[in-house]
């Protein structure tokens, strides 16, 4: 076992400095339904399925087959950056522009890349950072942020100059840029005040336009350009669509919207084109009239109300519609917008995993829930089916009972929720406690913790309270609040329980408890001051582990006797340890990613291969998979679920 777990250890710590050739074996792989809080789209003119997402602080994604798969193109940034727009270059398809705009401190630029993503410059920074790029056939730049100022450079990025401050953008939007496809050196800014024209290639401009009753253009909320002749564009100009067909001087059309964020034209046919508003409309007669397309949306999109924030075609593509819907992802239409597909979106690790978010059954089965919906894989994230869903309820925990994996329980803050047949229909429990989380530490054994801590051997039927809610300490009343509920793996009927004790004027004392017997009775195993606002505690085959700060405490007699063990570099936000073997241990960190033992916490390697480049480095969750020997799984803040292989 020691010549084991040396040769684990120098395996880790080779991850800093190489990766492994072979995707999810000593690095770490996204896995689970995909998703993220996309803020614009874009498509490849020439190439069929090849679509380009911006997803706000998860960077950007590239898809080849038409967003069924998505694969990373961004660039790890000193301090984090919403990226908000992606642009194709119309001469060169692989040169991509994008914008970022900060986060909570920091700035945001422009970057260039000429691989379709795969390496990026720096072009420009601004304290306020860009969220609109426009570039043209010639190769001429125009970039705006929430300064409201436009700047530009015609040769390729290298310099810049600001050329245009129109005022505040329409509703608080972005301004809107473009570029006449058939006109490089025509271009156009869309603004609250006025709609804008160069003729020069951006470096001079004129406020234009008139609308059919004689006023002026204002409130443009976005642009497009059929390509198809010169001149010819569209525009939501308040609220409504028009046309104009002599480049922007006057104005036909005008039929009403819901909003307006986004215009894409049919690749097509140039007189019919496509408005995202609070709803998706289509025109036909350029403008004139617009109708809701009211397309089957596939679950969960269909129980939204609204979402919708770009739609998008392509010229390579001309019977494709995209849309990218917050926080889901792109739906694709064959049909104009009559039927949608949402497929997994593998790789588009972009979404914030709210708890629960993921989970491991005790089966080894996965459960994820990217968007309040959740899906299930039985064979290791390869493939996923959805679960019907629960109705208005909050989840925060998901288990399956010891020896059933059909059966479900949902932890939802009241009554706890149970499926018998693996999720395709719901009951809630009979007189049950509220609950916010559970576990199963033996067959038909169900323990519910909300205030103290419930348990129930005949499906949820009857509950007896094991752990009190309210007890008397010191003189004063405390209310125990169970936040975490484990199992141990290899060692049937034995459950650890995290717990913050509250005394009125006190503030908080941090229990865990442990039982050896199925939940019936439980003995403290550590009492610290204040709350515990991470989940501290993972076991294995009888070892149980707990993080204090960024040391990490073992105990091999249920939590009798324990040792300190050696430091991670720092405070400790989760653990996981494998189920086949106690001495395998992972730690998640806040700052600095997820550290690994093979020694059962006495030293530890970075394992950040597959999340450092993507600047996935704290870590909400991290899980070990009760059927596979070291494969963890883990849940960055900033976005998907991923899994890794550790080589033995």
């Amino acid at each position: 076992m020691r010549n084991l777990t040396r040769s684990l250890l120098s395996l880790l710590v080779m991850l800093a400095l190489t990766a492994s050739a072979e995707a999810g074996r000593n690095r770490w792989t996204p896995i689970g339904i995909g998703s993220g809080p996309v803020r614009a789209l874009a498509a490849d003119p020439t190439v069929p399925g090849v679509l380009y997402l911006a997803a706000g602080p998860a960077g950007l994604y590239r898809s080849t087959d038409s967003a069924q798969t998505w694969a990373w193109r961004g660039l790890a940034t000193p301090f984090p950056e919403d990226w908000t727009v992606v642009a194709v270059a119309p001469a060169d398809p692989q040169r991509l522009y994008a914008g970022t705009e900060p986060g909570v401190i920091g700035s945001g630029g422009v970057y260039t890349s000429a691989d379709a993503g795969v390496h990026w410059t720096q072009l420009l920074r601004i304290p306020v950072g860009f969220n609109a790029i426009a570039v043209s056939r010639d190769g001429t730049l125009l970039a705006a942020g929430r300064s409201n100022i436009v700047y530009r450079s015609a040769d390729g990025g290298a310099t810049w100059a600001p050329v245009l401050q129109p005022g505040s953008s329409a509703g608080g939007q972005r301004l809107r840029l473009g570029f006449d496809p058939l006109l490089p050196q025509t271009a156009y800014v869309g603004a609250g005040s006025a709609l804008w024209q160069s003729t020069d290639g951006g470096a001079h401009w004129r406020a234009i336009g008139t609308l059919p009753g004689g006023t002026p253009a204002s409130l443009v909320y976005a642009l497009a350009f059929p390509g198809t002749e010169a001149g010819f564009l569209y525009a939501i100009l308040g609220q409504r669509l028009y046309r104009s067909e002599d480049g922007g001087a006057t104005w036909l059309g005008g039929a009403p919207l819901s909003g307006g964020f986004s215009l894409a034209v049919d690749a097509a046919d140039p007189r019919t084109v496509y408005a995202v508003g609070f709803k998706l409309l289509v025109s036909h007669d350029g403008g004139e009239t617009a109708t809701e397309v009211t397309g089957e949306l596939p679950p969960p999109v269909s129980t939204l109300t609204s979402g919708l924030v770009a739609v998008a075609t392509s010229p390579a593509s001309p019977s494709v519609l995209y849309s990218a819907w917050l926080g889901i992802g792109a739906l694709v239409s064959h049909d104009g917008g009559g039927h949608w597909s949402l497929s997994e979106q593998r790789g588009l690790s972009a979404l914030h995993d709210f708890f629960p978010g993921f989970r491991v059954g005790a089966s080894g089965r996965l459960y994820h829930d990217p968007y309040r919906f959740f899906y299930r894989s039985v064979d290791h994230g390869a493939t996923w089916t959805p679960l019907t869903p629960v109705a208005e309820l909050p989840i925060y925990d998901l288990i399956e009972e010891a020896g059933a994996p059909d059966h479900l329980w949902l932890a939802t803050g009241s009554v706890p929720v149970r499926s018998a047949d693996g999720g395709a229909t719901w009951a809630p429990s009979v007189e049950a406690p509220g609950a916010r989380a559970m576990a199963s530490p033996a067959p038909g054994v169900v323990l519910a913790g909300g205030c103290g801590i419930a348990r129930s051997t005949d499906g949820g039927a009857h509950w007896s309270q094991t752990f009190p809610c309210v007890v008397e300490e010191e003189g004063s009343l405390a209310r125990r609040s169970v936040s975490w509920l484990g199992a141990v793996p290899g060692r049937p009927g034995q459950a650890w329980a995290q717990i913050d004790s509250e005394r009125e004027g006190d503030g908080s004392t941090a229990l865990v408890v442990f039982s050896q017997d199925s939940g019936r009775t439980w003995r403290t195993v550590l009492r610290r001051p204040g709350g515990l606002s991470t989940r501290i505690v993972t076991a294995s085959q009888g070892v149980l582990y707990i993080a204090l700060g960024d040391v990490v405490l073992r105990s091999r007699d249920a939590g009798i006797h324990w040792q300190a063990m050696g430091a991670v570099v720092e405070a400790i936000t989760t653990l996981a340890a494998d189920a086949a073997d106690p001495d395998l241990v992972c730690a998640g960190t806040r700052r600095r990613g997820v550290f690994c033992s093979g020694d059962g916490g006495r030293t530890w390697a970075d394992t950040n291969a597959g999340l450092a480049r993507l600047g996935r480095t704290w870590i909400e969750d991290l899980f070990a998979d009760p059927s596979l020997p070291s494969v963890f799984y883990a849940v960055p803040h900033d976005g998907g679920v991923f899994q890794i292989q550790l080589a033995r």
